[in-house]
């Protein structure tokens, strides 16, 4: 055979070996929840027929990682703007090897100021609440190229699922308790009566509130007083901004389980000892890893969700929940509303001040009747899988990446 010809299969190897490579960051995260989300998210480009390295920033040699890398790259995508610092002769590592990278927030940004705010030349943001738009370009008036929004997802990690007579777990909720309400309280006095309560109006309009987002809330309530955002240094709003958030997240998640009363129900989660409500019903069990949670999911017949101060998207717990074949109770948000439908595919339930005079009694109606049950959890699963796996996010990254390639050539 010549030496300048290659058979079939030595041709596709090296074809295959010159295909541009996907790189995809790997950073810490809580119960490795947003490591789990990568190595999914790396299949599914993989699925799509594009050739992925993973670096992971955990290990100690992830820059020899990053130097063994071969042939083009095509682009960088990271969750929560993990390795946006990488440097490269003292400059930052994107811009000197002229390589867009995609940074993808599935919090909101006042959660990540200083990496949201990065600047890079060549930069894809991504969130996975299209209300953080308004904020992102109204408040923060940051340059790029490419704007999406992009909800969370999930994947089917297993073929055959249990049915749902056959789960021991009867209602699940996956989340830990953040701290006491007093302690979250206290760090919301800023010793100023105008700021004060401009904070607590906001505390009190937002804490059931399921249409509107937090920061919108703040920003009226602050113009209401004649203060605007920009009179406040933007990092120290952001600060604040985090500080009201987390008192509503503890607030809604006490809520919730207390309105629950005696209903029986198992807690995964860190910091429940602390909850004045608890009864015997509640079974307090540690907080898992994100793997282990999937197979839990994929042994309970519902799965509560109570969403973060997200109106407009979805939760990662809602997508794989659904995708191990539970149904899930969730808050009616408009989010969800587009996208799934009460009594079809979804529960949802009404956040209100009376909670504990209807969610008991929906959740014991749900659970006595297991073959509704079953109908409804297959059909969620149905829809997920049509709608919110993966590979689904990972095309939408492909195709926002040609419409930044287009932009960045436009004169």
């Amino acid at each position: 055979m010549s030496s300048t010809l290659k058979s079939p299969q030595s041709a596709l190897i090296q074809e295959k070996k010159l295909l541009p490579k996907i790189v995809l960051i790997k950073g810490s995260s809580q119960y490795d929840v947003l490591r789990v989300f990568i190595d999914h998210l790396a299949e599914a480009f993989q699925e799509l027929g594009e050739e992925t390295v993973t670096i992971d920033l955990s290990q100690e040699d992830y820059v020899e990682d990053m130097k063994k890398i071969q042939g083009i790259i095509k682009f960088f995508i990271s969750l929560n703007g993990n390795g946006l610092s990488l440097m490269c002769q003292d400059k930052p590592l994107y811009d000197v090897i002229n390589v867009p990278i995609v940074s993808w927030f599935v919090d909101h940004p006042f959660y990540h100021w200083d990496r949201v705010t990065y600047p890079l030349k060549q930069r894809l943001v991504f969130f996975s609440n299209q209300n953080s738009f308004d904020f992102y370009f109204n408040y923060l008036r940051k340059p790029t190229t490419v704007g999406h929004c992009l909800q969370l997802a999930g994947c089917q990690t297993v073929k055959e699922v249990t049915p749902i007579a056959e789960r021991p777990y009867d209602l699940v909720f996956f989340g830990s308790c953040l701290s006491s309400l007093k302690e979250a309280e206290e760090k919301l006095n800023y010793g100023s009566k105008m700021l004060n309560a401009v904070v607590w109006e906001t505390v009190e309009q937002s804490k059931l509130e399921t249409e509107r987002e937090l920061h919108q809330i703040f920003f009226e309530r602050m113009a209401s007083v004649g203060l605007y955002p920009l009179e406040l240094a933007p990092e120290k709003m952001g600060c604040l901004l985090s500080d009201i958030d987390r008192y509503i997240r503890i607030y809604r998640r006490n809520h919730v389980l207390k309105s629950l009363g005696d209903f029986p129900i198992t807690i995964f989660g860190n910091g429940w000892d602390q909850f004045e409500h608890r009864t015997e019903n509640m079974t307090i069990l540690p907080a898992i890893n994100f793997t282990e949670t999937q197979k839990i999911m994929g042994q309970s017949k519902v799965v509560l969700n109570i969403m973060p101060n997200n109106r407009t998207g979805i939760h990662e717990r809602l997508a794989y929940a659904m995708h191990q074949g539970a149904a899930c109770l969730s808050e009616d948000i408009p989010g969800l509303r587009a996208e799934f439908k009460h009594n079809e595919n979804i529960f949802n339930f009404e956040m209100s001040s009376n909670l504990s005079e209807t969610l008991p009694d929906q959740v014991r109606a749900i659970l006595g009747n297991l073959d509704e049950l079953q109908r409804v959890a297959d059909a969620g699963r149905k829809q997920v899988n049509e709608n919110h796996h993966w590979k689904h996010r990972a095309q939408a990254i492909l195709d926002a990446l040609e419409v930044h390639k287009i932009a960045m050539h436009l004169k």
